[in-house]
Protein backbone atom coordinates (compact mmCIF):
# COMPACT_ATOMS: atom_id res chain seq x y z
CA UNK A 1 0.00 0.00 0.00
CA UNK A 2 2.62 2.43 0.92
CA UNK A 3 4.62 1.10 -1.89
CA UNK A 4 1.75 2.18 -4.29
CA UNK A 5 0.77 5.75 -2.86
CA UNK A 6 4.73 6.29 -3.31
CA UNK A 7 4.92 5.08 -6.44
CA UNK A 8 2.09 7.07 -7.54
CA UNK A 9 3.68 10.15 -6.17
CA UNK A 10 6.53 10.07 -7.59
CA UNK A 11 5.45 9.01 -11.22
CA UNK A 12 2.40 12.55 -10.56
CA UNK A 13 3.22 15.19 -13.28
CA UNK A 14 1.80 17.62 -10.81
CA UNK A 15 2.83 16.53 -7.81
CA UNK A 16 6.42 16.38 -9.11
CA UNK A 17 5.70 20.07 -11.09
CA UNK A 18 4.72 21.96 -7.99
CA UNK A 19 7.54 20.82 -5.74
CA UNK A 20 9.65 21.80 -8.58
CA UNK A 21 8.11 25.81 -8.01
CA UNK A 22 7.59 25.14 -4.55
CA UNK A 23 11.46 25.08 -4.65
CA UNK A 24 11.85 28.07 -6.63
CA UNK A 25 9.49 29.99 -4.61
CA UNK A 26 11.39 29.45 -1.76
CA UNK A 27 14.28 30.89 -3.62
CA UNK A 28 12.44 34.13 -4.16
CA UNK A 29 10.99 34.30 -1.04
CA UNK A 30 14.15 33.44 1.25
CA UNK A 31 17.06 33.82 -0.43
CA UNK A 32 16.04 36.84 -2.51
CA UNK A 33 15.45 39.30 0.54
CA UNK A 34 18.58 38.05 2.35
CA UNK A 35 20.33 39.20 -0.67
CA UNK A 36 19.00 42.20 -0.08
CA UNK A 37 19.80 42.74 3.05
CA UNK A 38 23.71 41.04 2.89
CA UNK A 39 24.07 43.19 -0.47
CA UNK A 40 24.23 46.72 -1.08
CA UNK A 41 21.92 48.03 -3.41
CA UNK A 42 24.24 48.00 -6.57
CA UNK A 43 24.89 44.20 -6.17
CA UNK A 44 21.13 43.36 -5.73
CA UNK A 45 19.90 45.57 -8.85
CA UNK A 46 22.54 43.82 -10.63
CA UNK A 47 21.62 40.36 -9.75
CA UNK A 48 18.13 41.30 -10.86
CA UNK A 49 18.94 42.11 -14.01
CA UNK A 50 20.82 39.20 -14.31
CA UNK A 51 18.13 37.07 -13.35
CA UNK A 52 15.78 39.26 -16.13
CA UNK A 53 18.06 38.06 -18.66
CA UNK A 54 17.59 34.29 -17.36
CA UNK A 55 13.85 35.33 -17.63
CA UNK A 56 14.84 36.29 -21.28
CA UNK A 57 15.70 32.72 -22.65
CA UNK A 58 11.43 32.19 -23.36
CA UNK A 59 11.93 34.83 -25.74
CA UNK A 60 15.16 33.25 -27.52
CA UNK A 61 13.40 30.08 -27.82
CA UNK A 62 11.43 31.75 -30.65
CA UNK A 63 8.54 29.36 -30.18
CA UNK A 64 9.73 26.24 -31.07
CA UNK A 65 9.66 24.02 -27.29
CA UNK A 66 5.82 24.60 -27.52
CA UNK A 67 5.40 23.05 -30.68
CA UNK A 68 8.26 20.66 -30.61
CA UNK A 69 6.55 18.93 -27.02
CA UNK A 70 3.02 19.12 -28.51
CA UNK A 71 4.31 17.36 -32.21
CA UNK A 72 6.29 14.32 -30.30
CA UNK A 73 3.51 14.02 -27.82
CA UNK A 74 1.17 13.47 -30.70
CA UNK A 75 3.78 11.54 -32.50
CA UNK A 76 4.04 9.00 -29.41
CA UNK A 77 0.65 8.07 -29.92
CA UNK A 78 0.90 6.43 -32.50
CA UNK A 79 -1.96 7.84 -34.50
CA UNK A 80 -0.60 11.05 -35.42
CA UNK A 81 0.07 12.20 -39.29
CA UNK A 82 3.41 13.86 -40.77
CA UNK A 83 4.10 14.95 -44.25
CA UNK A 84 6.54 12.09 -45.58
CA UNK A 85 7.35 12.83 -48.76
CA UNK A 86 3.60 13.79 -50.60
CA UNK A 87 2.08 11.52 -48.30
CA UNK A 88 0.35 11.46 -44.97
CA UNK A 89 0.56 8.79 -42.30
CA UNK A 90 -2.74 8.71 -40.89
CA UNK A 91 -1.83 5.33 -39.22
CA UNK A 92 1.42 3.84 -38.33
CA UNK A 93 3.19 0.82 -36.46
CA UNK A 94 5.31 0.64 -33.73
CA UNK A 95 8.00 1.01 -36.04
CA UNK A 96 7.04 3.72 -38.26
CA UNK A 97 6.22 5.34 -35.08
CA UNK A 98 10.07 5.13 -33.99
CA UNK A 99 11.30 5.95 -37.17
CA UNK A 100 8.61 9.50 -36.93
CA UNK A 101 10.37 10.18 -33.55
CA UNK A 102 13.42 10.19 -34.65
CA UNK A 103 12.80 12.10 -37.38
CA UNK A 104 11.76 14.94 -34.80
CA UNK A 105 14.36 14.60 -33.18
CA UNK A 106 16.95 14.68 -35.47
CA UNK A 107 15.29 18.05 -36.41
CA UNK A 108 15.09 19.15 -32.55
CA UNK A 109 18.93 18.76 -32.19
CA UNK A 110 19.90 20.86 -34.96
CA UNK A 111 17.35 23.81 -34.32
CA UNK A 112 18.66 23.80 -30.32
CA UNK A 113 22.23 23.62 -31.29
CA UNK A 114 21.40 26.39 -33.88
CA UNK A 115 19.86 28.65 -31.65
CA UNK A 116 22.02 28.01 -28.17
CA UNK A 117 24.87 29.59 -30.68
CA UNK A 118 22.66 32.45 -31.32
CA UNK A 119 21.35 32.86 -27.74
CA UNK A 120 25.48 32.95 -26.60
CA UNK A 121 26.28 35.36 -29.33
CA UNK A 122 23.87 37.77 -28.60
CA UNK A 123 23.94 37.78 -24.78
CA UNK A 124 27.95 37.90 -25.07
CA UNK A 125 27.65 41.32 -27.26
CA UNK A 126 24.41 43.29 -26.69
CA UNK A 127 24.27 41.63 -23.18
CA UNK A 128 27.88 42.75 -21.95
CA UNK A 129 26.90 46.20 -23.04
CA UNK A 130 23.99 46.68 -21.10
CA UNK A 131 25.18 44.94 -18.31
CA UNK A 132 28.35 46.70 -17.84
CA UNK A 133 26.37 50.20 -18.63
CA UNK A 134 24.82 49.25 -15.39
CA UNK A 135 27.48 48.45 -13.58
CA UNK A 136 29.24 51.55 -14.28
CA UNK A 137 25.77 53.62 -13.36
CA UNK A 138 26.01 51.58 -9.84
CA UNK A 139 30.08 52.14 -9.50
CA UNK A 140 30.88 48.48 -8.52
CA UNK A 141 33.75 46.98 -8.44
CA UNK A 142 33.28 43.60 -8.46
CA UNK A 143 31.85 43.13 -10.94
CA UNK A 144 33.83 42.13 -14.13
CA UNK A 145 33.89 40.46 -17.51
CA UNK A 146 35.25 37.43 -16.12
CA UNK A 147 32.21 36.73 -13.70
CA UNK A 148 29.59 38.41 -16.31
CA UNK A 149 31.06 35.37 -18.49
CA UNK A 150 30.83 32.82 -15.81
CA UNK A 151 27.04 34.15 -15.77
CA UNK A 152 26.87 33.61 -19.58
CA UNK A 153 28.00 29.70 -19.46
CA UNK A 154 25.52 29.16 -17.13
CA UNK A 155 22.44 30.87 -18.62
CA UNK A 156 23.34 29.15 -22.03
CA UNK A 157 23.42 25.79 -19.95
CA UNK A 158 20.21 26.28 -19.00
CA UNK A 159 18.72 27.36 -22.54
CA UNK A 160 20.53 24.19 -24.26
CA UNK A 161 18.38 22.01 -21.66
CA UNK A 162 15.30 22.93 -24.30
CA UNK A 163 17.09 20.29 -26.71
CA UNK A 164 16.45 17.59 -24.07
CA UNK A 165 13.55 18.47 -21.94
CA UNK A 166 11.56 19.30 -25.53
CA UNK A 167 11.94 15.67 -26.30
CA UNK A 168 11.54 13.98 -22.79
CA UNK A 169 8.39 15.69 -22.13
CA UNK A 170 6.83 15.17 -25.42
CA UNK A 171 7.29 11.13 -24.80
CA UNK A 172 5.31 11.97 -21.44
CA UNK A 173 8.35 11.80 -18.96
CA UNK A 174 7.28 15.45 -17.67
CA UNK A 175 7.30 14.06 -13.88
CA UNK A 176 10.75 12.67 -14.46
CA UNK A 177 12.22 16.17 -16.13
CA UNK A 178 10.17 17.99 -12.67
CA UNK A 179 11.52 15.68 -10.37
CA UNK A 180 15.40 16.02 -11.73
CA UNK A 181 14.88 19.77 -11.81
CA UNK A 182 13.68 19.83 -8.27
CA UNK A 183 16.30 17.76 -6.63
CA UNK A 184 19.21 19.88 -8.32
CA UNK A 185 17.30 23.29 -7.81
CA UNK A 186 17.25 22.08 -4.11
CA UNK A 187 21.00 21.18 -3.61
CA UNK A 188 21.29 24.21 -5.31
CA UNK A 189 19.52 26.41 -2.62
CA UNK A 190 20.75 24.49 0.08
CA UNK A 191 24.19 24.58 -0.95
CA UNK A 192 23.53 27.81 -2.20
CA UNK A 193 22.12 29.53 0.94
CA UNK A 194 25.10 28.09 3.10
CA UNK A 195 28.21 29.69 0.91
CA UNK A 196 25.94 32.80 0.43
CA UNK A 197 26.12 32.87 4.45
CA UNK A 198 29.92 32.47 4.38
CA UNK A 199 30.92 34.65 1.74
CA UNK A 200 28.09 36.99 0.68
CA UNK A 201 28.65 38.38 -2.96
CA UNK A 202 27.85 38.51 -6.10
CA UNK A 203 30.39 35.73 -7.20
CA UNK A 204 29.21 33.33 -4.71
CA UNK A 205 25.83 33.74 -6.54
CA UNK A 206 26.89 33.29 -9.74
CA UNK A 207 29.49 30.57 -9.24
CA UNK A 208 26.51 28.17 -7.71
CA UNK A 209 24.09 29.23 -10.89
CA UNK A 210 26.71 28.41 -12.95
CA UNK A 211 27.35 24.73 -11.04
CA UNK A 212 24.42 23.86 -11.25
CA UNK A 213 23.06 24.82 -14.43
CA UNK A 214 25.96 22.50 -15.67
CA UNK A 215 24.99 19.70 -13.19
CA UNK A 216 20.97 19.87 -14.37
CA UNK A 217 22.23 19.43 -18.16
CA UNK A 218 24.33 16.42 -17.17
CA UNK A 219 21.76 14.91 -15.50
CA UNK A 220 18.80 15.46 -18.52
CA UNK A 221 21.81 14.11 -21.21
CA UNK A 222 22.05 11.23 -19.04
CA UNK A 223 18.29 10.34 -19.19
CA UNK A 224 17.41 11.56 -22.63
CA UNK A 225 20.60 8.91 -23.66
CA UNK A 226 18.35 5.97 -21.65
CA UNK A 227 15.27 6.99 -22.79
CA UNK A 228 15.63 8.31 -26.26
CA UNK A 229 14.59 6.08 -29.26
CA UNK A 230 17.81 7.26 -31.23
CA UNK A 231 20.71 5.03 -31.64
CA UNK A 232 24.47 5.35 -31.58
CA UNK A 233 23.96 3.44 -34.79
CA UNK A 234 21.08 6.16 -36.08
CA UNK A 235 22.72 9.44 -37.51
CA UNK A 236 21.47 12.31 -36.23
CA UNK A 237 20.60 14.40 -39.30
CA UNK A 238 18.75 17.98 -40.05
CA UNK A 239 15.05 16.51 -41.70
CA UNK A 240 13.79 19.19 -44.14
CA UNK A 241 10.20 17.88 -44.02
CA UNK A 242 9.61 17.69 -40.31
CA UNK A 243 11.15 21.24 -40.12
CA UNK A 244 9.21 22.52 -42.80
CA UNK A 245 5.79 21.22 -41.01
CA UNK A 246 7.24 22.93 -37.67
CA UNK A 247 8.32 26.61 -39.30
CA UNK A 248 5.22 28.10 -39.36
CA UNK A 249 3.69 27.16 -36.39
CA UNK A 250 7.40 27.94 -34.84
CA UNK A 251 7.73 31.26 -36.06
CA UNK A 252 4.12 32.23 -35.35
CA UNK A 253 5.42 31.55 -31.65
CA UNK A 254 8.08 33.89 -31.70
CA UNK A 255 6.22 36.83 -32.37
CA UNK A 256 3.62 35.96 -29.87
CA UNK A 257 6.98 35.66 -27.48
CA UNK A 258 7.87 38.81 -28.52
CA UNK A 259 4.52 40.47 -27.39
CA UNK A 260 4.70 38.45 -24.41
CA UNK A 261 7.38 37.68 -22.30
CA UNK A 262 9.65 40.15 -24.09
CA UNK A 263 7.34 42.75 -23.62
CA UNK A 264 7.29 42.46 -19.71
CA UNK A 265 10.72 41.59 -20.07
CA UNK A 266 12.43 44.49 -21.94
CA UNK A 267 9.62 47.02 -20.05
CA UNK A 268 12.17 45.98 -16.94
CA UNK A 269 15.28 46.17 -18.34
CA UNK A 270 14.13 49.39 -19.51
CA UNK A 271 13.33 50.74 -16.53
CA UNK A 272 16.12 49.71 -14.97
CA UNK A 273 18.09 51.41 -17.46
CA UNK A 274 17.30 55.14 -15.94
CA UNK A 275 16.00 53.97 -11.96
CA UNK A 276 17.70 54.01 -9.14
CA UNK A 277 18.77 50.47 -7.70
CA UNK A 278 16.31 50.50 -4.52
CA UNK A 279 13.61 50.81 -7.59
CA UNK A 280 14.82 48.45 -9.51
CA UNK A 281 14.92 46.20 -7.06
CA UNK A 282 11.21 46.60 -5.72
CA UNK A 283 9.84 46.57 -9.20
CA UNK A 284 11.58 43.25 -10.81
CA UNK A 285 11.18 41.25 -7.70
CA UNK A 286 7.12 41.95 -7.54
CA UNK A 287 7.34 40.74 -11.12
CA UNK A 288 9.85 38.02 -10.13
CA UNK A 289 6.83 36.73 -7.60
CA UNK A 290 4.45 37.11 -9.93
CA UNK A 291 5.98 34.98 -12.56
CA UNK A 292 6.62 32.30 -10.03
CA UNK A 293 3.22 32.18 -8.45
CA UNK A 294 1.90 32.10 -12.70
CA UNK A 295 4.77 28.99 -13.26
CA UNK A 296 2.86 27.61 -9.50
CA UNK A 297 -0.81 27.89 -10.56
CA UNK A 298 -0.74 26.89 -14.17
CA UNK A 299 0.97 23.38 -13.00
CA UNK A 300 -2.77 21.35 -13.03
CA UNK A 301 -2.92 22.92 -17.01
CA UNK A 302 0.72 22.74 -18.25
CA UNK A 303 1.44 19.82 -16.79
CA UNK A 304 -1.17 18.06 -18.73
CA UNK A 305 -0.65 19.75 -21.85
CA UNK A 306 0.87 15.81 -23.35
CA UNK A 307 -2.09 14.30 -22.23
CA UNK A 308 -4.65 16.60 -23.43
CA UNK A 309 -2.96 16.10 -27.08
CA UNK A 310 -3.70 12.82 -26.89
CA UNK A 311 -6.83 12.84 -25.37
CA UNK A 312 -7.91 15.23 -28.09
CA UNK A 313 -6.91 12.85 -31.01
CA UNK A 314 -8.19 9.22 -29.10
CA UNK A 315 -10.85 9.68 -26.75
CA UNK A 316 -14.27 11.30 -27.06
CA UNK A 317 -14.89 14.91 -27.42
CA UNK A 318 -16.93 14.90 -23.89
CA UNK A 319 -13.80 13.82 -22.10
CA UNK A 320 -11.48 16.56 -23.37
CA UNK A 321 -14.27 18.83 -22.46
CA UNK A 322 -14.33 17.69 -18.73
CA UNK A 323 -10.76 17.07 -18.00
CA UNK A 324 -9.76 20.33 -20.03
CA UNK A 325 -12.08 22.81 -17.59
CA UNK A 326 -11.09 20.89 -15.01
CA UNK A 327 -7.57 21.79 -15.74
CA UNK A 328 -7.74 25.14 -16.29
CA UNK A 329 -10.10 25.92 -13.01
CA UNK A 330 -7.82 24.70 -11.13
CA UNK A 331 -4.96 26.52 -12.16
CA UNK A 332 -7.06 30.14 -11.96
CA UNK A 333 -8.01 29.06 -8.46
CA UNK A 334 -5.04 28.65 -7.49
CA UNK A 335 -3.61 32.05 -9.02
CA UNK A 336 -6.11 33.84 -7.09
CA UNK A 337 -5.60 32.11 -3.18
CA UNK A 338 -2.06 32.40 -3.50
CA UNK A 339 -2.23 36.20 -5.21
CA UNK A 340 -4.92 37.26 -2.66
CA UNK A 341 -2.96 35.65 0.15
CA UNK A 342 0.38 37.56 -0.46
CA UNK A 343 -1.89 40.75 -0.61
CA UNK A 344 -2.85 40.13 2.88
CA UNK A 345 0.30 38.58 4.59
CA UNK A 346 3.00 38.19 2.17
CA UNK A 347 4.64 41.25 1.43
CA UNK A 348 4.39 42.35 5.31
CA UNK A 349 6.51 39.19 6.11
CA UNK A 350 9.24 39.69 3.35
CA UNK A 351 9.68 43.44 5.11
CA UNK A 352 9.84 42.07 8.66
CA UNK A 353 12.38 38.95 7.05
CA UNK A 354 14.28 41.98 5.34
CA UNK A 355 14.26 45.48 6.69
CA UNK A 356 16.58 46.59 3.16
CA UNK A 357 13.29 45.37 0.90
CA UNK A 358 10.91 47.95 -0.23
CA UNK A 359 7.48 46.66 -1.20
CA UNK A 360 5.77 47.34 -4.30
CA UNK A 361 2.28 49.49 -4.04
CA UNK A 362 -0.41 47.74 -3.09
CA UNK A 363 -2.56 49.02 -5.95
CA UNK A 364 0.32 47.92 -8.47
CA UNK A 365 0.48 44.95 -7.19
CA UNK A 366 -3.30 44.04 -7.77
CA UNK A 367 -3.62 45.89 -11.14
CA UNK A 368 -0.37 43.69 -11.91
CA UNK A 369 -2.39 40.43 -10.54
CA UNK A 370 -5.70 41.22 -13.10
CA UNK A 371 -2.70 41.41 -15.88
CA UNK A 372 -1.09 38.45 -15.29
CA UNK A 373 -5.22 36.35 -15.00
CA UNK A 374 -6.06 37.79 -18.01
CA UNK A 375 -3.13 36.69 -19.91
CA UNK A 376 -2.89 33.42 -18.19
CA UNK A 377 -6.17 32.78 -19.35
CA UNK A 378 -5.73 33.95 -22.97
CA UNK A 379 -2.47 31.63 -23.21
CA UNK A 380 -4.85 28.92 -22.15
CA UNK A 381 -6.90 29.42 -24.60
CA UNK A 382 -4.24 29.39 -26.76
CA UNK A 383 -2.92 26.29 -25.77
CA UNK A 384 -6.09 24.69 -26.45
CA UNK A 385 -7.04 25.77 -30.11
CA UNK A 386 -2.75 25.01 -31.02
CA UNK A 387 -3.75 21.39 -30.10
CA UNK A 388 -5.49 21.58 -34.02
CA UNK A 389 -1.92 22.32 -34.83
CA UNK A 390 -2.84 25.80 -36.06
CA UNK A 391 -1.59 28.67 -34.43
CA UNK A 392 -3.10 32.28 -33.65
CA UNK A 393 -1.08 34.02 -31.20
CA UNK A 394 1.46 35.51 -33.22
CA UNK A 395 -1.68 37.83 -33.84
CA UNK A 396 -3.35 38.18 -30.27
CA UNK A 397 0.10 38.99 -28.99
CA UNK A 398 1.34 41.29 -31.72
CA UNK A 399 -2.19 43.54 -31.63
CA UNK A 400 -2.52 43.79 -27.73
CA UNK A 401 1.66 44.16 -27.57
CA UNK A 402 0.66 47.54 -30.05
CA UNK A 403 -1.80 48.57 -27.61
CA UNK A 404 0.52 47.93 -24.77
CA UNK A 405 3.19 49.96 -26.28
CA UNK A 406 0.93 52.88 -27.76
CA UNK A 407 -0.49 53.26 -24.23
CA UNK A 408 3.03 53.58 -22.63
CA UNK A 409 4.18 56.04 -25.39
CA UNK A 410 1.23 58.10 -25.03
CA UNK A 411 1.07 58.44 -21.62
CA UNK A 412 3.52 56.40 -19.38
CA UNK A 413 5.99 58.46 -16.74
CA UNK A 414 8.46 57.09 -15.30
CA UNK A 415 7.84 58.26 -11.67
CA UNK A 416 4.13 56.82 -12.49
CA UNK A 417 4.57 52.52 -12.66
CA UNK A 418 1.10 52.26 -12.12
CA UNK A 419 0.43 53.05 -15.91
CA UNK A 420 2.57 49.65 -16.60
CA UNK A 421 -0.10 47.27 -15.50
CA UNK A 422 -2.79 49.29 -16.94
CA UNK A 423 -1.42 49.04 -20.16
CA UNK A 424 -1.04 45.55 -19.98
CA UNK A 425 -4.87 45.01 -18.64
CA UNK A 426 -6.03 47.18 -21.73
CA UNK A 427 -3.59 44.88 -24.20
CA UNK A 428 -4.75 41.69 -22.48
CA UNK A 429 -8.26 42.82 -21.97
CA UNK A 430 -9.36 44.32 -24.84
CA UNK A 431 -7.73 41.87 -27.60
CA UNK A 432 -5.73 39.47 -26.50
CA UNK A 433 -8.30 37.31 -24.10
CA UNK A 434 -11.07 37.85 -26.73
CA UNK A 435 -8.67 36.70 -29.65
CA UNK A 436 -7.93 33.62 -27.71
CA UNK A 437 -11.66 32.61 -26.68
CA UNK A 438 -12.94 33.14 -30.21
CA UNK A 439 -10.64 30.45 -31.72
CA UNK A 440 -10.68 28.36 -28.56
CA UNK A 441 -14.15 27.83 -29.31
CA UNK A 442 -13.34 26.18 -32.70
CA UNK A 443 -12.05 23.53 -30.50
CA UNK A 444 -14.49 23.67 -27.66
CA UNK A 445 -17.21 23.02 -29.87
CA UNK A 446 -20.52 22.91 -27.33
CA UNK A 447 -20.57 24.56 -24.07
CA UNK A 448 -18.09 27.07 -24.21
CA UNK A 449 -19.95 29.66 -22.43
CA UNK A 450 -20.15 27.32 -19.31
CA UNK A 451 -16.62 26.48 -19.96
CA UNK A 452 -15.78 29.88 -19.57
CA UNK A 453 -17.98 30.95 -16.31
CA UNK A 454 -16.82 28.27 -14.22
CA UNK A 455 -12.97 28.22 -15.34
CA UNK A 456 -12.23 31.62 -15.44
CA UNK A 457 -15.26 34.22 -14.92
CA UNK A 458 -16.41 32.93 -10.92
CA UNK A 459 -12.80 32.62 -10.13
CA UNK A 460 -12.43 36.47 -11.07
CA UNK A 461 -15.07 37.63 -9.37
CA UNK A 462 -14.39 35.87 -6.25
CA UNK A 463 -11.43 38.28 -6.19
CA UNK A 464 -12.93 41.38 -7.32
CA UNK A 465 -15.52 40.74 -4.42
CA UNK A 466 -12.79 39.74 -1.58
CA UNK A 467 -11.28 43.29 -3.16
CA UNK A 468 -14.31 45.34 -3.36
CA UNK A 469 -15.32 43.56 0.96
CA UNK A 470 -12.27 44.99 2.45
CA UNK A 471 -11.41 48.43 0.47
Amino acid sequence: MIKSIYNKVLKSVEINSWLLHLIKSIQILIIYPLIYTLLNDGESAVWMIFMLFFSLQNLFDLGFQNVLIRIVSQANTGKWHLIDGKELLKSINEERKKIMLHRIDSTLKFIYSSLTALFFILISSFGSIYIFDRVTAFELNNVNFYLWFLFIVGLTSSFFNRRYTSYLIGVKLLSLVKRTESIVNFLSLFVGLIFFLVLPSLITLVINFTFWQLVLTYNFKKIYMKKSISTVNKRMVFDKDVFSFIWPMAWKGTVSSLGSYGLVNAFALWFSSYANAREIVSFTYSLKILDSIRLFSRVPFYSNIPNLNAVRIIKPYETFFKNSLKYIQRSNVLFIIITLAFYFFGFDLLVKYSSSFNKADDLLWLLLCIAYYLHLNGAFHTHLYSMTNKVNSHISDTVSGVLIISFLFLFFQKDNLILFPVALIIGYGTFYLPWAFFYSKKVLKTNFLKFIIFSALMPLLFFLAVLIKIA
